[in-house]
């Protein structure tokens, strides 16, 4: 993989120099019940110059850009001049994406994008299919430097990949009207969930740091609504209420620390977990995965921590560089390992001007400056789509 291949979203400066309009088809699952995915789908709608219609594969609809809606519509992919396959459409499944669709994209003849998310799995397998499909543009959420070494194979060699991060500001999330942080009951909260053993080590921070804090809180006497179970997943308004009850939000880096190019993990995974069902994840990885954890540690920020600051309600977060976005002290609780300065957290945990203070700094430097407003995202994304489009013509 060539460095002039690869684009910093951060670094890249929309250059505006090609006002034409492009027709584009954006696959995507527009209907799924993560709001952090429809923003993401929807971003392109509310914001891109270009033409967009949006066909769900899964559901098999066309909605075209006056907002028609048409079930079982045959495609016609000639019609368009670029196709966007977004992360919400895994293209190693054929629920999300047929045989029939991915060979009629192997024969288009126009621009081809994807966006991913959870690039540590089957990376080989995907490989391959992305070669097969002649995708030209991956918008992927590692940095250069794992860039380099997961999508380094020859036959990739001509792909454009933009590394960008899972997430921005949604604007009706800072219209919201929230309470004061004094009027808040809950003083932390937090949610994760399940992450197989097969992600490595580091994904299992997020649960360890949930349950060492809601032990923490309990002995403070702070008042909590903390879980690391799938089952208390919240989703939508229920959502929103959780942070406008809360003080102060807990949040860990997204990412993992086992990229698993061959599936040789889960395979070991799968046949321990028949014959040990009783290991933890944690055993496993120790015991069992080894030699294949840390073959990358991917960290980011993630899309849940745009959303508190958005809802205004102060991040309590591990030490890490997010990235250059999130910077302790000005936009979150700085979280030492092993929570050494807790006796220091807690004093603050009490203090609603200091939290109150820090939710409209936060506020002002992350979502007031415009810098992560995703319509600034999708003016670059469709730069960088109509020079490539241009340099193919």
């Amino acid at each position: 993989m060539h460095s002039e291949n690869i684009i910093d979203i951060f670094e890249y400066s929309a250059q505006k120099k090609d006002s034409s309009r492009l027709k584009i088809l954006l696959l995507a699952d527009d209907v799924h019940h993560n709001s952090n995915v429809t923003d993401d789908i929807n971003q392109y709608k509310s914001y891109s110059k270009h033409k967009i219609d949006i066909y769900n594969p899964i559901h098999k609809k066309l909605k075209t850009i006056r907002g028609k809606l048409f079930p079982n519509s045959s495609l016609q992919l000639k019609r368009y001049d670029a196709i966007i396959i977004h992360y919400s459409i895994y293209i190693l499944g054929e629920y999300f994406l047929s045989n029939d669709l991915s060979d009629k994209i192997k024969k288009y003849k126009g621009l081809k994008i994807q966006t991913i998310r959870d690039e540590y799995r089957n990376i080989n397998d995907m490989i391959e299919k992305q070669s097969y499909l002649g995708i030209n543009i991956l918008f992927s959420v590692l940095r250069v430097k794992h860039i380099k070494k997961v999508y380094g194979h020859p036959s990739l060699s001509k792909m454009l990949i933009v590394s960008c991060i899972p997430g921005n500001v949604s604007d009706y999330l800072t219209k919201i009207n929230v309470p004061k942080i004094k009027d808040r009951k809950i003083n932390i909260s937090y949610r994760s969930r399940f992450l197989p053993a097969e992600l490595g080590k580091f994904a299992q921070e997020k649960i360890r740091l949930g349950i060492e804090l809601e032990k923490l809180c309990h002995a403070s006497k702070l008042s909590c609504d903390i879980s690391v179970l799938d089952k208390d997943r919240v989703y939508g308004s229920e959502w929103i209420d959780l942070h406008n009850k809360s003080k102060v939000m807990l949040a860990a880096p997204g990412g993992v620390s086992l990229f698993d190019f061959t599936g040789e993990a889960l395979k070991r995974v799968t046949s321990i977990k028949e014959n040990n069902p009783n290991l933890s994840e944690e055993e496993i990885i120790d015991q069992h995965l080894s030699d294949l954890d840390g073959n990358i540690t991917h960290k980011q920020p993630t899309p849940r921590m745009f959303e508190a600051i958005s809802l205004r309600v102060p991040l309590l977060m591990p030490v890490d560089d997010y990235r250059e976005v999130f910077k302790p002290w000005d936009h979150y609780i700085p979280l030492e390992d092993a929570f050494t300065n807790w006796n220091e957290i807690l004093k603050l945990l009490r203090d609603d001007y200091y939290l109150q203070d820090l939710a409209d700094r936060a506020f002002s430097e992350i979502v007031e400056s415009g810098r992560w407003d995703r319509k600034l995202f999708v003016e670059k994304f469709d730069d960088i789509i109509s020079l490539q489009y241009a340099r193919n013509q």
